[in-house]
């Protein structure tokens, strides 16, 4: 069958592949796609899954639940019912004041993507703070945003930075840090500051270097979002990277554990979104999203999604369905890039409104 060159569809699960391990046993088929029945099996989804199984759907075969169990699929209705209403005698105040934290002269096109997903998804008001090096160059880029000024050493932030930190947190109601900080003495001040705050807190990119030698940071009071690919929760878990890629669910579940009270968005191939027992998962894969860049997007619809909700793990779904759907774009994949996918995230927006 593997050899014929014909497209292969497998029911329920490819035959040869363990369904909860997802390790190949022996001879296994490599399908086209699966259609799962009734559910997803976790062994699609780590070791040899996602290779063998191809696209996967699920199939409502009538089974009747008494209660949702297990790994819930990420999907247009779910994110319908996650859409932030938006009423038209609201005021800017009304959909959240974001201080967005990060860039450095090597790296200022992180913040300003970001940035622009932020704005894209509906905050009310934005501010930018970044390095004294790169603040005229990112007004140039966007003119949307307030800034915050940070003093500046060598293209990224200077220790002036830290008090002028701790005295501008109050003013928000979300804040996120890491996109382009750069990995210094400095960006783990800036990271702790942050997150001994009582602020709600989004965490990306260099933030997870930031915090690998106190991760017991993450277990705080106040509303937590992180979203690391695998090397980067590899560094926080304290596991080996390869292990992580293995069975991101497993390493997920293990973060969970750990902090309970965080939302964690693994990003891979799939995503997983859990936080505590709730786990959701997108797994459609597409390699335009294998770019630099497309996390800081994601980053961004997140923080522009919770300034509205006011809730970290709705936030968190949602942003994983537009995110990955604004992906789905008319190029090639190998053309696509972070500005396409700003794009269409007003067509994505529409469609959900339309539909709820």
């Amino acid at each position: 069958m593997n050899a014929s060159n014909k497209e292969i569809i497998a029911i329920d699960v490819p035959s040869g592949l363990n369904a909860d391990t997802g390790k190949e046993m022996g001879a296994c088929v490599h399908a086209t796609q699966t259609l799962a029945l009734d559910c997803f099996k976790e062994g699609m989804f780590i070791e040899d899954g996602p290779s063998v199984c191809g696209k996967i759907q699920c199939l409502d075969i009538g089974i009747v639940h008494e209660e949702k169990d297990g790994i819930i699929w990420i999907d247009q209705q779910l994110a319908q019912t996650l859409l932030p209403i938006r009423s038209n005698l609201s005021h800017k105040g009304t959909f959240g004041k974001a201080l967005m934290i990060g860039g450095s002269q090597s790296m200022p096109g992180a913040l300003s993507m970001a940035a622009k997903a932020c704005y894209s998804s509906g905050i009310g008001t934005l501010t930018l703070m970044m390095p004294d090096s790169i603040a005229d160059l990112m007004m140039t880029k966007i003119d949307f945003a307030m800034r915050i000024i940070g003093s500046d050493d060598n293209g990224t932030f200077g220790k002036e930075t830290i008090p002028l930190l701790k005295d501008s947190i109050k003013n928000y109601d979300v804040i996120s840090i890491g996109n382009g900080l750069g990995r210094t003495q400095i960006t783990k001040q800036m990271v702790q500051t942050v997150l001994k705050s009582e602020k709600p807190v989004l965490l990306d990119a260099d933030a997870f270097w930031a915090i690998q030698d106190c991760p017991e940071l993450l277990n705080r009071q106040a509303p937590t979002i992180v979203t690391p690919h695998i090397k980067e929760c590899s560094m926080v878990l304290g596991m080996e990277s390869k292990k992580v890629a293995a069975n991101p669910i497993e390493a997920a579940r293990v973060f969970a554990k750990k902090y309970p009270e965080a939302v964690l968005v693994l990003k891979s191939h799939s995503t997983l979104v859990v936080q505590g027992e709730n786990e959701y998962l997108w797994s459609e894969p597409n390699s335009a999203l294998a770019k630099g860049g497309s996390g800081d997007i994601l980053c961004g619809i997140i923080c522009g999604l919770f300034g509205q909700r006011k809730d970290a793990l709705s936030s968190a779904i949602l942003g994983v369905y537009l995110h990955a759907l604004s992906a789905q774009t008319k190029k090639d994949p190998a053309c696509a890039g972070p500005d396409d996918f700003l794009e269409q995230l007003n067509h994505l927006f529409t469609k959900l409104r339309k539909a709820t």
